[in-house]
């Protein structure tokens, strides 16, 4: 495990580089984005902000990585809570500057001060949580110090793990992209039919939270028992995950049904925008169960070194299928936003449907190879 990490950290250093290298030439795109003239220059200033923070985060997810596969959840959560509101009064010293009399300590950045609090505190994220990890005498930690006989890097190692990554970074790309464009789609409807549509996937987004979490965990539970070759533990602990997020997907079900006409009222008290709100969650709804399936079964094959089927899964059920049908449904139908919705429900279905099939082949593979 010891060497696995270290190998990460050697990745995260070389795409923390290139991701600087690249969000510095993002502003290039302002003119295509339509970024107002005014504005352009206080975002390039955010994003070369930013910018810096991003050795830090990936060297961060390699060792929230590491930490989770520990089963110690607790030491990250912990401090992603302390860096919150650590941002806080970041935000406003980079926004604002420090001043002592006549002496300006800290410069007034204004708006693109934001981008730099951000990239401060991915690095106290980094050093909180590296800190920690060299210092506990926690047996599960001490037993695999990160730092110690750092190995220099092995290609072949580096290779696998792109091999594993890329394809998982791909289908949370797919899944997303389908769900960031419904908002340009629907747009030509007007305001109404956009704020209902983003009231309605906020409250899909939060309730989503869950059963994702839980699909995080399933992986690292899957893995364990992988790598123990125990076939009988690992398909107990997958039906167990599935059980448990259609659990929660029932109560999630449950909340909109009873508060579909009420909690759109939490976010605009505009008559339209509630009604409208109103019926998009329904939508939610129906997709519930699906959608706690999908990401459970991904987690599942992940947590087999399963990553490339699942990530041809999530192209074809998302791109090939939801966009395009929701695209048609909104604009050469009657049913408007309604129609990007039905098509999120159908996408999310034949996700489900087809990482479920996978998940049920691999299985049954592993049991043949390790009877």
């Amino acid at each position: 495990m010891r060497f696995i990490t270290q190998q990460s950290l050697w990745l995260a250093l070389v795409l923390g580089v290139l991701g600087i290298l690249t969000v510095n030439q993002l502003y290039r795109l302002f003119g295509v984005m339509g970024v107002p003239s005014e504005i352009a220059p206080i975002a390039r200033e955010f994003l070369r902000g930013i910018s810096f923070g991003l050795p830090a985060v990936c060297a961060y997810t390699s060792l929230r990585c590491y930490t989770e596969s520990l089963k110690q959840p607790v030491v990250v959560t912990v401090i992603s809570l302390i860096g919150l509101l650590l941002n806080i009064p970041l935000n406003y010293l980079f926004i604002h500057g420090i001043a002592m009399g006549d002496r300006q300590i800290l410069p007034a950045l204004g708006g693109a001060g934001c981008g730099y609090a951000s990239a401060a505190t991915l690095w106290l994220n980094l050093i909180m949580l590296g800190g920690y990890l060299s210092l506990t005498p926690r047996q599960a930690f001490s037993q695999t110090r990160f730092y110690q006989q750092f190995a220099a890097v092995k290609l072949s190692q580096l290779g696998k793990q792109l091999r594993l990554g890329i394809p998982i970074g791909l289908s949370v790309f797919f899944e997303v992209s389908a769900f960031s464009l419904a908002a340009l789609i629907i747009s030509p409807l007007g305001e109404i039919a956009v704020a209902s549509h983003q009231v309605a996937i906020t409250v899909s987004s939060q309730l989503f939270m869950l059963p994702f979490s839980l699909a995080t965990a399933l992986t690292i539970l899957v893995s364990n028992r992988y790598g123990a070759q125990d076939f009988v533990a690992l398909r107990r602990m997958a039906w167990l995950g599935l059980a448990v997020a259609t659990a929660l997907a029932l109560g999630g079900m449950t909340i909109i049904a009873l508060l579909r006409e009420q909690i759109p009222a939490w976010f605009s008290h505009d008559p339209a925008v509630i009604a409208k709100s109103a019926t998009l969650l329904w939508f939610a709804m129906l997709y519930q169960i699906v959608d706690a399936w999908q990401v459970n079964f991904a987690g599942i094959l992940r947590g087999v070194q399963d990553t490339t089927v699942p990530m041809v899964i999530t192209l074809i059920s998302y791109w090939l299928v939801a966009i395009p049908l929701g695209w048609y449904l909104t604009r050469h139908t009657g049913l408007g936003a309604s129609g990007f919705w039905l098509a999120l429900v159908t996408g999310l279905s034949v996700a489900a449907l087809l990482l479920g099939l996978r998940t049920w082949q691999r299985q049954r593979l592993l049991r043949h190879a390790w009877a």
